[in-house]
């Protein structure tokens, strides 16, 4: 009974004699996948599937039987082991068309103001320099944050960080640095001179009256001690020029005292002039607007004057009729900017012979805050160094950055104030302070917030100082 049932055991028990792979072989490309099966025979022709099998990739990835083609292209096997039975499969992956062999990050080596923002472009080439689609781009930095669209905002520290993109496909990335700096206003210094007004036509021995205009590198008037010379004619310190009785072209410079300079001509002719002064009524030649091509902030304004010449560069009186294109003009000139930055035209005409000039005026969203100089015998005073607006829109609330210095004895609370196109006021924020004291708000706000105040209280809370700027 014994030798029976141990006969029966060993004719149950089923042994393999070969193991094979379907496919043996295959073309594939990078990124594609492919279901591989096994089938065992055993000794007498029988083709069972195999429970427990071992997979093996020389590059790639298998899990399963499913081989998923990795993104370098070449030749590869993929290997079943069972029960020491081998069956490999021969796998070629095909080079891509399109492939990318480097990418490079342009703008390089930026500069970024603190809490400011750039664009990076992150362009891809394949192996015959040629530029291909990054189609799988992911972007992350240091010292700031960058989204997947490539817009990179600087943080409030200072230094020198990198900024990286990597195609998730191919593995491939590049990588470029960043400097965040801290910008420093600095008090307004002169830029350049213009001296008005400009290439004058007098008579011989006559004169003309010049003046000698700052302005630092943002056109803000800026005082000076100009200097005067010409190489002919006399010209005084106070820039009275006396015309030569040599008919001819004259220079006239202006200098300060670190040798920022300018000039302008002065034609000299024989023909008489006439020397009694023009009268109201005078025949208009020309018309110049001074300060020309402004740049001022959002909500900001600026005084524009308009000078009248006969046709011998006389000054003439006349009342002319202003107009703008952008922004708000009185009959005075005052110029009132808007809240939509651009390049605008401001016009004035004399009614009556219908002479008219034009100058340009830049909006910006963003200026250099206007230098306060110092004030003597006042209460108080704030000097504002640096004033940044973010108007925000209606899904996210508006934010404001300041930094100032309050100076005055008397200085005890300060406060930051929101106010409302209809006039209601609001308080975002207070401080105690001192004298000399320097202070930092930032804050957000409603967006329908369009001005900003400080404003500086004594102990007995009255008002002794006020600063206003744009909320937009």
């Amino acid at each position: 009974m014994r030798y029976i049932l141990f006969t029966l055991l060993l004719l149950s028990i089923t042994f393999a004699d070969s193991l094979e792979i379907y496919p043996r072989s295959a073309k594939m490309k990078s990124g594609s996948s492919i279901h591989f099966s096994v089938v065992a025979t055993d000794q007498d022709g029988n083709m069972y599937t195999p429970q427990g099998i071992n997979w093996i990739a020389s590059y790639g990835n298998v899990r399963g039987g499913m081989y998923t083609a990795p993104s370098q292209h070449g030749n590869y096997t993929v290997t079943a082991r069972w029960r020491g039975y081998t069956a490999t499969a021969n796998i070629k992956i095909k080079r891509p068309q399109n492939t990318i062999k480097s990418i490079v990050i342009t703008p390089r080596n930026q500069k970024v103001e603190i809490n400011r923002g750039v664009y990076f472009k992150a362009i891809a080439y394949d192996h015959y320099n040629r530029e291909v689609p990054l189609r799988a781009a992911k972007w992350w930095a240091d010292g700031g944050k960058i989204d997947q669209n490539g817009y990179y905002r600087a943080s409030y520290r200072p230094g020198r960080y990198t900024v990286w993109v990597q195609d998730t496909y191919s593995g491939l990335k590049a990588s470029t640095s960043v400097e965040i700096f801290r910008k420093v206003v600095q008090p307004p210094r002169l830029h350049h001179i213009a001296i008005t007004p400009r290439n004058q036509r007098i008579g011989v021995g006559a004169y003309v009256q010049l003046k000698a205009i700052g302005y630092d590198s943002y056109n803000r008037p800026v005082s000076f001690t100009p200097k005067w010379w010409c190489d002919g004619g006399t010209v005084s310190a106070n820039g009275y020029y006396q015309a030569p009785n040599r008919p001819g072209y004259y220079k006239v410079w202006v200098q300060d005292n670190y040798g920022i300079k300018t000039s302008t001509t002065v034609e000299v002719i024989r023909s008489t002039i006439p020397h009694n002064p023009p009268s109201h009524g005078s025949h208009i030649y020309k018309i110049v607007i001074t300060p020309r091509n402004q740049r001022i902030a959002v909500g900001k304004g600026v005084y524009l004057k308009a000078i009248a010449y006969d046709k011998y560069d006389r000054v003439v009186n006349f009342r002319g009729k202003w107009w703008c294109d952008g922004g708000t003009i009185n009959e005075n000139g005052y110029y009132q900017a808007g809240y939509k930055p651009g390049t605008y035209t401001v016009w004035v005409q004399d009614n009556r012979s219908r002479v008219k000039a034009s100058t340009n005026v830049t909006i910006l969203r963003n200026t250099v805050p206007p230098y306060n100089p110092p004030q003597h015998g006042g209460k108080a005073r704030i000097e504002v160094t640096h004033w940044d607006v973010n108007k925000g829109n209606l899904f996210s609330r508006s934010r404001v950055r300041v930094k100032f210095t309050v100076h005055g004895k008397k200085a005890h609370k300060v406060a930051l104030f929101g106010i409302y196109p209809t006039g209601k006021v609001v308080e975002l924020r207070s401080a105690s302070c001192s004298n000399g004291e320097n202070l930092h708000f930032r804050e957000k706000y409603s967006y329908n917030i369009s001005r900003l105040e400080l404003r500086v209280y004594n102990s007995w809370d009255k008002e002794i100082a006020k600063y206003s700027g744009s909320g937009r």
